[in-house]
């Protein structure tokens, strides 16, 4: 199933700090800043259910299955906050307009599958791309958690 925008809006952290006091909203401010530092450091090894190396088999696997244009999608995507549009995917894989994108997930799904079954990765893993459907029956787009990024060398 697709991400929706009211998805990828829940995804960015809006606080209020109207209520509380300036030392709390420094120790909140404060808090924030050292948790994006451990964040940008690689201080956290795992994110979602992957870590660095598990990411980077499920690349070296998709590249030697020939799905060269899902890992460019997939790291395209994480440089953009989680999402790569439709019209993105036919530039980056120089499709032609009346190409079909069906089944452009597929050879993700299987890579993820294989890697939660020889237990690289939990099931509970997030997913590593997700086609993305606004309008229809047509995925405007596809997605990955951008909390991914963090794990990119």
């Amino acid at each position: 199933m697709g991400v929706n925008v009211v998805e990828r809006v829940q995804r960015q952290l809006v606080v209020d700090l109207s209520d509380l006091d300036e030392e709390q909203q420094g120790w909140l401010k404060d808090g924030v800043d050292n948790l994006l530092r451990q964040v940008i450091a690689g201080d956290i090894a795992e994110v979602v259910g992957w870590t660095s190396e598990a990411l980077e088999e499920a690349f070296a696997r998709l590249e030697r299955d020939g799905a060269h244009v899902q890992v460019a999608t997939i790291q395209e995507a994480l440089r953009q906050n989680g999402y790569v549009t439709r019209d993105r995917v036919y530039k980056i894989g120089r499709y032609s307009k009346g190409r079909s994108l069906r089944g452009f997930t597929r050879p993700v799904n299987r890579i993820v599958a294989d890697l939660k079954a020889e237990g690289r990765i939990p099931e509970s893993a997030a997913n590593l791309l997700s086609s993305s459907y606004q309008n229809g029956a047509v995925a405007d787009g596809f997605s990955v958690d951008a909390r991914l990024s963090t794990l990119l060398g």
